[in-house]
């Protein structure tokens, strides 16, 4: 919570929004670019170079014309955590 304390309109007097109605559904709608723009400074500051390097990858695998209609696999996760065998995987993808 302390990213998204630096950006304005990002939490209500430091607590989270809590959706109890529609009047606090549309305002936390109306804080997405706040809280968009939070995950952002938190990811530049926190090694987001490789959380952009998965993301640029997802995106020229899946979407990107000749590649996406090109390869055998599509990318459908990132950052995946197995709990049993505490295995990590930056990417998840399925042939």
């Amino acid at each position: 919570m302390e990213w998204c304390e630096t950006v304005r309109g990002a939490t209500t007097n430091g607590q989270p929004a809590v959706l109890v109605d529609e009047r606090a559904t549309i305002n936390s709608i109306r804080r997405v670019p706040a809280y968009k723009a939070c995950m952002d400074q938190y990811f530049r500051q926190e090694g987001g170079a490789e959380r952009e390097l998965q993301q640029q990858i997802v995106r020229e695998n899946n979407r990107a014309g000749a590649v996406a209609n090109s390869t055998d696999y599509y990318v459908c996760d990132m950052e995946t955590a197995e709990a049993v065998n505490i295995t990590r995987f930056d990417l998840v993808g399925v042939h």
